[in-house]
């Protein structure tokens, strides 16, 4: 399958909105939970970023494995604020462009093993780009009942709503 320019210019502004509107959360709301057993919204932003990584894992080495989201969980002890946050999305999603950019062929149109089945890594990438757009999803909701307007989803910009 060639590389589809054009998803992957779509993945990166998507990623760029999702981290400014990261940037929104007030740094002593790192632990709010709207409600049980939704997840603090530190723990959701990291899973919105960490799971790009083990895909991008599963690219890299052919295959996925469950152990890969324990493996990326010990990312988590590093981040303690909301700008970390923010920059290890900027800096996973990176290494996603740059693998994207740099691999050969034949790296991304291998079959990737996975404990859910034999997938490609545009298949990957595309997952990981879909579970960007649910959680980001949750994160507006979790801003609205914080009093937060989010950032329109398309520009990354504050609306005039007046």
């Amino acid at each position: 399958m060639p590389r589809d320019e054009e998803f992957y210019r779509h993945f990166n502004e998507l990623h760029a909105v999702t981290v400014k509107v990261v940037r929104q959360l007030p740094e002593d709301k790192l632990d709010y939970t709207p409600c049980e057993p939704m997840m603090p919204a530190r723990d959701l932003l990291f899973h919105m970023f960490s799971q790009e990584k083990v895909m991008l894992k599963g690219c890299k080495t052919g295959k996925i494995e469950v152990d890969d989201f324990r493996w990326v969980a010990e990312d988590l002890k590093a981040i303690g604020t909301v700008e970390d946050l923010a920059t290890y999305g900027e800096q996973v999603h990176a290494e996603t462009n740059n693998w994207v950019q740099t691999c050969s062929n034949e790296e991304y149109n291998r079959t990737i093993h996975t404990f859910f089945g034999e997938l490609k890594p545009f298949q990957l990438l595309l997952s990981a780009k879909e579970h960007l757009i649910h959680h980001r999803g949750q994160f507006y909701v979790y801003l609205r009942m914080l009093g937060i307007q989010p950032l329109f989803v398309f520009t990354g910009e504050l609306l005039d709503t007046d």
